[in-house]
């Protein structure tokens, strides 16, 4: 008999043997010809962008219009867990996928009763999320093996965080953490209990159990409650307080704060987004600006944009695009992208590159006088001209000549190139000529204020981050040595304080260096701020590019900017720049004159950062005439051996000009300046028309003379027979 039931019971263990390896046979073999498509798992996410203390700023619905939020299983709290394994499948970690006991009582359970019962586990629940299906007896046999694929490819715990990703929550909600922000308007790691129990039961029929439409979700909800609770998954106190707790049956909007900033292209690459952005500072400055450009509406100005910026660690710590997003006529247009003249505000740059190639000192004497550069003579914005003044001062007071004459000086050292080794300008140099030091060109707000980091951060430009991963600019690169960038910055505080001494005497603002700008008919006005820790920029003007009310960015613009470092300076304390030690000695103030000229007039101590060497290359005949009438005329006698075989300048009229004469003006009232400079010791200079004498002047001496229609060639005669012409038509 033993022997018999040994044999019987061999026999038993070998076809069952044979059964399971046929099973295993069969599952690796279908698995092969019907592999689980795994991306339908990863389905489109949507995006979570955070402030700087990892609140959500912005959610952005995914591409195929869902709201799915990423969530890891760590993230996923034990009640959160318990309570879907409890109330759908407790004993999911000890099968593979398929229940038999189950699926044998739910078969005896609905052949007897009319109120049917599922068997599906939490794994099969998996599989009809990735591959919805009508249901029948042959796609449930598909679901089972699905099942079995899922939790041959994949972990306990990585299924759990699978079905959490997936579970339908009604409407377009997939995934718990979309669930919980919509429903509740918190992350899953703040739910309270009940809020679990009522998350647990969406699913099971997610279009009629969504919070939203169903106000009678309290018995369902009390059902899992009463499951955690007799399994010892939460207290009796918890218990009862989930029960008293009430039910708000609605759907919470998508978050959608800070709006220009969150709008960035440059999101829409990641998902989960820690920005840098602070939203206490951005609250301030959004509710600052509408109420500034409010009360500026007067004077034509509609709109403006800021930007801030942490100098330490290159951040972004707000950015408003304009005054209203939601203003729909024109509240979506970036003020902080958008490409408009930046006026003045490049200037600090061009001195900070002057120091550099030792072209200037702070105290060395340059020229601001009318000038003539290719037919443009620049004037400065109050229509007058300060003669020699010292290099500081025409930083101060912005004036436009000395900074063009600069820039032409820097030659393959100039603004062109560090803004084209930026990106920032494309085109030949030629074609932006002298305006490039007015700003007559497109600069986006938040290039400029890029840029003026540097002379925060010792002359270095560094990437700009707008989230701890994502850097917008990532530039590493030095413009100007720490030395330049700490007198620029100097000179920068120094200056705008006078012009608003009173203002300054009535705060406690903190020292910063300051510079304004103002585009062409103040279509643009612009203010650009800096100390060690932070740099502000703004704009004020109209999208529309419609001039303001004759206003400067000095008077309209500056304020804005210094109340938001006063208010900064309430949050955190400020310190100036630290003292350098830069190197001094006696320098020549005279222009273009070096230490060691024994021609030198003035003398002085002053910042000493590169060699200075007599620059005669860079006089011209109106230099030289404007000089000698400062007195300067002894002091640039050396450069005349250099000089005397240069052509005479003639700066009017502007060779191949079109005259047009009037027919109701006398044409003896309608005559034409000329004017022509030499480069002799010896100013005397004789002028032709069309290759006959017509006088004699003295060099830079404005001549009068009527034409009558026609071509004519205008010429001039220095005392050392050096002979230039222009050619005009009057018509």
């Amino acid at each position: 008999m033993r022997g018999v039931l040994k044999v019987l019971s061999g026999r038993v263990f070998y076809n069952l043997s044979i059964f399971i390896i046929s099973l295993i046979f069969i599952f690796f073999t279908l698995n092969y010809f019907y592999p689980l498509e795994t991306s339908k798992i990863y389905k489109p996410q949507s995006k979570i962008i955070l402030n700087d203390e990892k609140k959500i700023i912005r959610m952005i619905i995914s591409r195929d219009g869902f709201w799915r939020f990423r969530v890891k299983f760590n993230e996923l709290t034990n009640n959160l867990k318990n309570s879907l394994i409890y109330f759908e499948d407790r004993y999911f970690y000890y099968h593979f996928g398929v229940n038999i006991f189950s699926i044998i009582r739910a078969i005896f359970h609905n052949l007897v009763n009319s109120n049917k019962i599922g068997a599906s586990t939490i794994t099969m629940q998996i599989a009809r999320m990735i591959e919805p299906k009508e249901r029948t007896i042959k796609n449930k046999l598909i679901e089972i093996f699905r099942a079995f694929q899922l939790e041959y490819n994949f972990s306990k715990n990585e299924l759990i965080e699978i079905y959490f990703n997936l579970a339908p929550y009604g409407g377009n909600l997939e995934g718990v953490k979309s669930a919980s922000y919509f429903y509740f308007n918190r992350d899953i790691a703040n739910l309270s209990t009940l809020e679990i129990a009522l998350l647990s039961i969406i699913p099971k029929n997610p279009n009629i159990n969504r919070i939203d439409k169903n106000f009678n979700l309290k018995s369902k909800a009390k059902r899992v409650l009463d499951l955690l609770l007799k399994a010892n998954i939460i207290s009796k106190n918890s218990y009862n307080r989930a029960i008293r707790e009430k039910i708000i049956n609605k759907k919470f909007s998508a978050i959608f704060r800070h709006k220009h900033f969150s709008s960035l292209d440059i999101f829409d690459k990641n998902h989960n987004i820690n920005s840098t952005l602070n939203s206490e500072l951005q609250n301030y400055i959004e509710k600052l600006l509408y109420e500034r450009v409010e009360k500026l509406k007067d004077k034509n100005i509609n709109n403006g944009a800021i930007i801030v910026i942490d100098n330490k660690n290159m951040e972004i710590k707000a950015y408003i695009g304009s005054k209203d997003f939601d203003d729909l006529s024109e509240g979506q247009n970036d003020g902080v992208l958008m490409k408009r003249s930046v006026g003045s505000t490049l200037k600090p740059f061009i001195y900070a590159l002057s120091l550099d190639k030792g072209l200037i000192t702070p105290k060395k004497k340059i020229l601001d006088i009318p000038l003539n550069f290719a037919g443009f003579t620049p004037i400065n914005f109050d229509k007058f001209y300060r003669g020699v003044i010292t290099s500081e001062e025409a930083l101060k007071l912005s004036l436009n000549t000395p900074f063009i004459d600069l820039n032409l000086r820097l030659k393959k050292n100039s603004l062109y190139e560090m803004l084209k080794s930026l990106n920032i300008v494309n085109r030949d140099k030629n074609y932006y000529g002298t305006s490039i030091v007015l700003g007559g060109f497109g600069m986006s707000l938040l290039e400029l204020t890029y840029i003026y980091t540097t002379l925060s951060n010792s002359g270095i430009l560094k990437p700009l981050k707008i989230s701890k991963n994502i850097d917008i600019f990532d530039f590493n690169k030095t413009l100007f040595s720490k030395e330049a960038s700490f007198i620029t910055s100097q000179i920068l505080a120094n200056g705008y304080r006078s012009e608003f001494s009173e203002y300054f005497d009535s705060t406690n603002n903190p020292k910063i260096a300051f510079k304004t700008g103002t585009s062409a008919n103040a279509r643009d006005l612009l203010t650009v701020g800096y100390n060690n820790k932070y740099t502000i920029g703004l704009w004020l003007g109209n999208f529309d590019n419609s001039p303001t009310s004759e206003v400067t960015g000095s008077e309209i613009a500056s304020p804005i900017i210094f109340e938001i470092f006063n208010y900064l300076s309430k949050r955190e304390n400020f310190n100036w720049f630290k003292e350098l030690k830069i190197k001094e000695k006696i320098i020549c103030q005279d222009p273009f004159i070096s230490i060691d000229s024994k021609f030198c007039i003035e003398k002085t101590n002053d910042y000493y950062l590169n060699e200075f060497k007599d620059d005669c290359k860079n006089l011209n005949a109106q230099k030289i005439n404007y000089l000698s009438e400062y007195g300067y005329f002894n002091s640039i006698k050396k450069c005349f051996k250099n000089l005397r075989d240069k052509k005479p300048l003639i700066t009017k009229p502007h060779h191949k000009s079109n005259i047009i004469l009037s027919k109701s003006i006398p044409k003896e009232f309608q005559k034409l300046e000329l004017k022509c400079f030499s480069y002799q010791l010896k100013p005397i200079i004789y002028w032709y028309i069309n290759n006959s004498f017509f006088k004699q002047s003295d060099s830079s001496e404005s001549t009068f003379k009527s034409f009558k229609q026609g071509e004519y060639e205008i010429g001039c005669l220095d005392s050392n027979s050096n002979y230039s012409s222009v050619k005009i038509l009057v018509e």
